[in-house]
């Protein structure tokens, strides 16, 4: 006869030791860190989204800047030498992409120079040390409209009409106002372009642009 085998026994493993507890510094940092891991967690799960908001009203406030009504005004060809200053004139243009009506311009003279030195305020307009000034105009000078790219010549022999002498001016400084109302747009707009004028040798008067006198 054969030995009878004997039914193996299992051995039960060894009782599993409890994790060691954290140490007490260690269990306060994590305490005082684990709020701020969770929240910056979440900012970095939804900080695509927030990129992604931030490229959106980016694009909308360039296609907004895009889409404003401008205007430009630039000085036109030399003046006449027999009357430099009231021959002098000026383009006004269109330079946005919205037609532009009551389109009309009011000149003013901020103050003359002479030889010397001398500097006299134009009459009503002081220096011109604010940022919208007032000025003189003329029924040509009203109510035009401006197509896309559209231009427009101003003469000041509209307003000035005689030559100035006794004595002769060296410079001047003056500011146009042009006031419009865009398509589509029920406000008016206003814009101020100073310029200043050096009598030359020759005669003729040189304009070109200059900055806005502020208070």
């Amino acid at each position: 006869m054969g030995r009878s085998k004997k039914p193996r026994v299992k051995r039960k493993p060894p009782p599993r030791l409890p994790p060691p507890e954290p140490s007490r510094p260690l269990l306060l940092a994590y305490n005082l860190l684990k709020n701020p891991i969770r929240w910056l967690g979440r900012a970095l799960e939804h900080s695509w989204k927030l990129l992604v908001f931030l490229s959106v009203v980016g694009g909308v406030l360039a296609s907004a800047f895009f889409f404003l009504p401008r205007i430009a005004v630039d000085p036109g060809s030399p003046s006449d030498p027999s009357n430099p200053w009231g021959s002098a004139t000026f383009i006004v243009a269109n330079t946005g992409i919205i037609p532009l009506e009551n389109v009309s311009a009011q000149f003013a003279v901020c103050y003359l120079t002479f030889e010397g030195g001398k500097k006299i305020a134009g009459e009503n307009y002081g220096d011109c040390n604010r940022h919208s000034v007032a000025g003189d105009t003329s029924e040509k000078w009203k109510n035009h409209r401006l197509e896309i790219d559209g231009k427009w010549t101003l003469s000041l022999l509209d307003i000035f009409p005689t030559p100035l002498k006794d004595p002769d001016p060296i410079s001047l400084d003056g500011a146009i106002m042009i006031t419009y109302t865009p398509k589509y747009f029920l406000i008016p707009w206003s814009k101020e372009f100073r310029f200043r004028a050096n009598r030359q040798q020759s005669g003729q008067v040189v304009w070109f642009h200059t900055t806005i006198d502020k208070d």
